[in-house]
C-alpha cells in the first residue's frame, strides 16, 4: 500500500498537483512513517505551490 501511495503523488506531481501529491504523502506518512524517502517527498511537496507562486519554472535550479 506504502508503494501505491507514492506513486499516486508522484503521479499528482507530474499532473502539476502539489496539493493533491501532499495529500497522498500524508496518508503515506500515517500508514507507514519510516518509508524509505518520505520525508523528502513530503518537504519537495510542501516548497513546490510555493515556488510555482514565486515564478520558478520547472526544469529550472529554482524548481528542483
Amino acid at each position: 500500500r506504502g508503494a501505491a501511495l507514492l506513486e499516486l503523488a508522484l503521479a499528482s506531481l507530474d499532473l502539476g498537483l502539489p496539493c493533491d501529491a501532499l495529500g497522498a504523502l500524508e496518508a503515506l506518512y500515517a500508514f507507514d512513517r519510516t518509508f524509505p524517502g518520505l520525508g523528502t517527498w513530503l518537504l519537495r511537496c510542501d516548497a513546490s505551490p510555493l515556488r510555482l507562486r514565486a515564478g520558478a519554472v520547472e526544469g529550472s535550479l529554482a524548481f528542483g
